[in-house]
């Protein structure tokens, strides 16, 4: 089951956004399957957590965060919308479009979001708390092999009507409550027209 949800998500695949050489990530299920290993109890909680061989992008965790702001629905994330040379008329690269839907429980929409919401109410998500609009978000910390692990922070606002979404990864930076939760805090700020240092914990 933990496979074929993340499949829905869109992990483990890439999104098609108009950037050269896009990661797929990896998917531990399919992985140990062609190393020859066996799946073990300790996994489905190791994997369940993001720890172990898991491997994703930050595109792939931003998209993931939009599609729970937007209750299972994600649109094709692309960077340019159109291109125009000198005296020609633009020419469009991209239209908005549903990349994919997921299909869970209300209930589970539910948790998911009031979750998300209390990490950056009272949780290690403060750093990331904007004066006046709701946030959600997760802090994450990533295995390094060498040096301090790599601190992610994803989220989305305003929660009650999700506009935004992103994620930030520090390298080698920590703590993801931390290091990378003030930096989503001043992009999102500065993306919703509020002054960065407001809601800075």
């Amino acid at each position: 089951p933990l496979e074929r949800f993340a499949k829905m998500v869109g992990l483990g695949q890439r999104s098609g956004v108009d950037l050269p050489s896009e990661k797929r990530g990896l998917l531990p299920w399919s992985w140990k399957t062609s190393t020859g290993q066996h799946w073990q109890g300790g996994d489905t909680l190791n994997y369940a957590i993001g720890q172990g061989a898991l491997q994703v992008t930050p595109l792939q965790m931003a998209d993931l965060a939009a599609l729970v702001g937007m209750r299972g629905i994600l649109m094709q994330p692309y960077l340019a919308a159109e291109a125009r040379l000198f005296g020609q008329e633009p020419e469009q690269l991209a239209i908005p479009h549903v990349l994919l839907r997921a299909t869970v429980s209300d209930n589970t929409w539910l948790l998911l979001r009031n979750g998300l919401e209390d990490v950056v109410k009272s949780g290690t998500g403060a750093a990331a708390q904007i004066s006046g609009v709701r946030v959600a978000g997760k802090t994450g910390t990533a295995q390094a092999t060498k040096g301090k692990e790599h601190g992610w922070f994803v989220a989305y606002a305003p929660a009650d009507h999700p506009t935004l979404a992103c994620a930030v990864v520090v390298e080698h930076g920590g703590h993801g409550g931390s290091v990378a939760a003030p930096i989503v805090h001043d992009i999102l700020a500065a993306a919703l027209g509020q002054k960065a240092q407001e809601g800075t914990a």
